[in-house]
């Protein structure tokens, strides 16, 4: 699937997910770089059962985030896409 057929596609949840990886492994120095920051509306065990996907990937509360406010948790991801 290309980037558009992703966006427009009907697919949710998991298999969205899988294809957005998909997608991102077709460009190798991307997928190495991709990771998700789940967050605290999602169960913890949500990075877990995706770390097969994407291994660098947590929940909010695993990097001492859980109950910040969105702006916080932004910022914070911005800090870590620039050490990558």
């Amino acid at each position: 699937m290309t980037e558009d057929e992703i966006l427009r596609s009907s697919l949710t949840g998991t298999r969205r997910l899988q294809a957005v990886y998909e997608f991102f492994a077709s460009i190798p120095e991307r997928i190495a770089v991709l990771k998700l920051l789940v967050d605290e509306n999602l169960p913890p065990r949500t990075a877990v059962d995706l770390a097969d996907l994407f291994p660098e990937s947590a929940h909010v509360d695993s990097v001492g985030l859980g109950s910040t406010s969105d702006s916080i948790i932004w910022e914070y991801t911005k800090r870590m896409d620039s050490r990558s």
